[in-house]
Parts: C-alpha cells; structure tokens; sequence
C-alpha cells in the first residue's frame, strides 16, 4: 500500500481536506494545536505514540466478499467519502505503526474460505497475521485450537467501546477470547437488523410520526417501547383489502412481509432477546433452550406470523418474483444503501422487543459477520505487532470509518429524517447473537432452529426440543472436548451429559 502513486495520494487530501470538518464533527473529538503549528491528533485508543514496527508487513487473510474486500481494500479513487475513509484508515495504521498492510483475498465461499485458512494454519506455516473470519465458520476452526486467546493481548483494550463486549462474549468459550469484533469492520454495523418503514404509508394509517418514534425511543433502556405485541398490533391496523376480493391476497395492503424460512425469522428472534444458552460459573456456553420464554415467543411469533391478517408469511419458492404493499420491512442496515434511489422517504427503528418487561434493544447480527483472530502459529517475536494492528484498525474504524459510513452516509444520504439518526445509534449499539448461533453449524444446525418452528402448522416446541436435545447435547459436548484438547489443556469444559437412552425413554 505504501507503494501508491503519488496522484491518488493527492487526490485523497484533497477529498480528505473537503470532509475534515463533517468527520471531526462525527467522531466527536476535535483536533488540538501542539506547540503552535504541530497538529497532535485526539485519538480514541491508548496506543504507545513510539510504537514502531520497522516496516514489517502484515499480512491479512480475508473472505473475499464484495463487501468486505472493498472495506479493507478502497483506494479511495472513487470519491465515495466511504471508500475515501478506508483509504485513510489503512494510511493511518500503517503511519502510526509503521507497518505495510497487505490483503490477501480468500474464496468467495466462507464455506471454503475457512476450511482453507484452516488447512494453512495446521500445515505449521505462519503466512497469515490475521484472519478476517466469518463468524458461521470461524468457530469451527476456533475449536482446532489454531487460534491465540487474545484475553489478555498487550495491546488490546476490551473497555473501548470500538470493541463490542456483549458480542465477544458470544463468541468466547470459558475467558478464552479467540474471536473479535466490533467496529473493526463494517459488518458489524452494515449487517445488523433493522427495521424501515414507509413514512408517508405510516402516516396515512397511523397519523403523527413523531408520536411513534416517542413511544420507540422511551423503551431504549427502559420497559415497554417497541415490542412484538405492538408491531403485530400496527400490523392488524395496517391491513386493507386493496383489490375488494374479500380475499387477503398479494393484492392488499399489509403491515409487513415476512419469508417464513429466511434469515428474517432469526432476526426476530434475537433481536427480541431471545438467547438459546447461558454461562455457567466458568463463563463456559450452557445449552438453555426449553424454558417458558423460548416457548413463549415461538407461539406469540407463530400467532403474529399467521393469525394477524396485516403480516403476509410468504414462501419463497412458492412466491418467487412477488412484491408486497408494505409499511414495514425488517432486514439489514446495508439495505439502508439500497434504498438510496426510492422516491418515497423511509424511517428507521430497531426490530421490537420482546415485552414491555426488556430493557434494552437487540439487533441480531449476520452469520457472515466478519471476526478476527491471529493464528497460533504467529511467531512469538510478531504477536504484539499483530494485536496492536488489531486495536488500532478497531479504533481507527470507530474514529474514521465508521462516521463515513455511519454518519455522513447512512444519516445523511440515505436516510430521509432526523429522527432516524437516533435509531441508528440504538441499533449500533445493540449489535449481539448467541453462542449457538454462532456455532450452530457444529451443533446441529440448531442455531437456526426458528425457520422450522414457524414453518410448523402447530409448532411444538417441547416436543421438538425432546427430541433434538440428546444430539445436540452430544455435539455440544464434542466441541466442547475439542476446545480443552486443542487450546493446551487449559479449557474447563461443560460437565453437563446428555440424556442416557434410557432416560429418555423414562421421559
């Protein structure tokens, strides 16, 4: 990177010059004279400003996702203020460091990607620094034990807030942190669940929308707000037979569209709090399924899904190429970026809560949203240099990219009212998932059970569960052996067994 042609280096101060204002407003720091004339930049980590790499070059394995190449890999040749923003993310952690970030793109496939990235590192070779996993993967290859705990990194700082704890925590096993994220990249942010809805539809149905983004906003940090019972209630009231038929068909008008089968169902369930596991007194994943509150939302998310005529639950090979007469659309924040050309202006607001009782906002994130690890087989003379490359991509994110992305694009160029900004903030900030979420691949696939559920005419959830809990208790038990024969021992795994045959028997 270093090696950039003086013109685009040109080029970006320029652009850089013309935005330093709208980016310093953003970041919520300013920048301070020093001596006079020498400008000593606020930044948000505690980094050593004598750190000195000598030029080393850090290589950087990644998925090679449109998305998530171009978050590493923008020149800023563009002139798209985000592209630009990564451009001088990657500039400011190669002058701060002095080191050389080099990208090397993976397969398209996380599915292969991973295994190979895998395959490398038990080879012994130590040819990657850092790995940009996919979280669906990641905890595979974690569980071979060919990951550093980063627990206790020396430069890595877990009470910044460019770190997500509830996040990492998701992904740790026992205190072991082999797995980061947070506003180390993009995903975290662009693939998290959100809600839009159609402004002028919301006020030709409900009246004021100020008086429902005062409802939404009183539930961030307190009960009630925003919860599914509300949302299903807007739903009902949104209903409209459109086309006279006496029918509800395609041709009305609804609340929201849902694809029973999708990801969108996950969203939902996460967001709404929903956890599958705990922690017992080891900080170690307890599986925590069949209890009232799971069993609870699945017939409340079934009801809504099929007894309120304002959702349309549609199935996608059934109704492929079908459009919907909409007011809400639950999705990602990237779809934000999608919507740049409608004419009709759009809201934002996180996907509702579970009951009046939760405190907090939820907003589940994606499968494919990026982790980062060092690999074990990193030369002992090069672990610092990786994690403090680590932490300074994490703050640099926060302090430039982030506002590009999050700021002077999603809030001002995608997003049509103020109001909105706020709502950003709260989806932001409740990124999360669950430990079997994220390793649901190695547990039965069981992370994504819901799709099913609601897929069910009557689901049973108790009798589902009775007869997956054995296997999946049996899987959680295998990863959980692999953790403490692959990490040196060190491992203190769950001692709860599955069901004997003829306990289940007896039940």
């Amino acid at each position: 990177m270093k090696n950039r042609s003086n013109f685009i280096k040109i080029f970006i101060c320029l652009l850089l010059i013309l935005t330093a204002v709208s980016f310093i407003c953003a970041c919520g720091k300013e920048e301070k004279e020093n001596s006079g004339s020498k400008v000593k930049i606020d930044y948000l980590d505690d980094l050593p400003e004598d750190l000195d790499f000598g030029g080393e070059v850090v290589n950087i394995a990644h998925w090679d996702h449109n998305f998530v190449t171009n978050e590493l890999t923008a020149d800023g040749s563009t002139a798209d203020i985000v592209d630009v923003a990564i451009y001088n993310r990657n500039l400011s952690v190669e002058e701060r460091l002095n080191v050389d970030l080099n990208y090397i793109a993976g397969d398209v496939a996380p599915e292969v990607f991973m295994p190979q990235v895998l395959e490398s590192i038990m080879s012994g070779t130590s040819e990657f620094d850092i790995i940009w996993g996919v979280q669906c993967t990641s905890g595979e290859v974690a569980a071979e034990g060919v990951y550093l705990d980063l627990q206790d990194a020396k430069y890595i700082d877990y009470s910044k807030d460019y770190w997500n704890d509830e996040y990492i925590q998701a992904l740790s096993v026992n205190d072991k942190k082999f797995m980061l994220g947070g506003d180390i990249s993009l995903t975290t942010t662009a693939w998290s669940a959100t809600m839009t809805f159609d402004l002028k539809k919301f006020e030709n149905n409900y009246g004021d929308v100020q008086e429902f983004y005062d409802m939404v906003l009183s539930g961030d940090g307190n009960k009630g707000g925003w919860t599914l019972d509300t949302m299903s209630d807007y739903c009902r009231r949104a209903y409209i037979d459109l086309n006279g038929n006496a029918l509800i068909d395609n041709g009305d008008q609804f609340g929201i569209a849902i694809l029973g089968t999708g990801s969108v169902v996950d969203q939902f369930t996460f967001s709404a709090g929903i956890t599958y596991s705990t922690r017992n007194e080891n900080n170690v994943p307890v599986l925590d399924m069949n209890n009232e509150r799971v069993v609870d939302f699945v017939q409340k998310f079934h009801k809504i899904c099929y007894e309120n005529p304002g959702v349309n639950l549609y199935n996608a090979s059934a109704d492929k190429g079908d459009t919907f007469n909409t007011i809400f659309s639950a999705g990602v924040m990237n779809n934000l970026v999608e919507m740049r050309a409608d004419e009709d202006d759009f809201g934002v607001i996180p996907l509702p809560k579970y009951d009046d009782n939760e405190l907090n906002y939820h907003s589940w994130l994606s499968d494919n949203t990026i982790v980062c690890s060092i690999p074990i087989t990193t030369p002992e003379d090069r672990v610092d240099m990786n994690t403090a490359v680590l932490e300074c991509m994490a703050s640099e994110g926060k302090r430039l990219l982030l506002p590009a992305y999050y700021e002077s694009a999603l809030k001002k160029k995608y997003t049509r009212d103020e109001m909105s900004i706020k709502m950003l903030d709260i989806i932001h900030d409740g990124a999360t998932t669950d430990f079997v979420a994220v390793y649901s691949q190695s547990l039965a696939g069981i992370g994504g059970c819901m799709r099913q559920l609601i897929g069910y005419d009557e689901p049973n959830f108790v009798s589902w569960y009775t007869m997956k809990e054995k296997q999946v208790l049996s899987e959680m038990s295998e990863l959980f052996k692999a953790f403490e024969e692959n990490t040196s021992g060190e491992f203190i795994p769950d001692t709860t067994q599955p069901p004997s045959d003829d306990e289940l028997e007896a039940d």
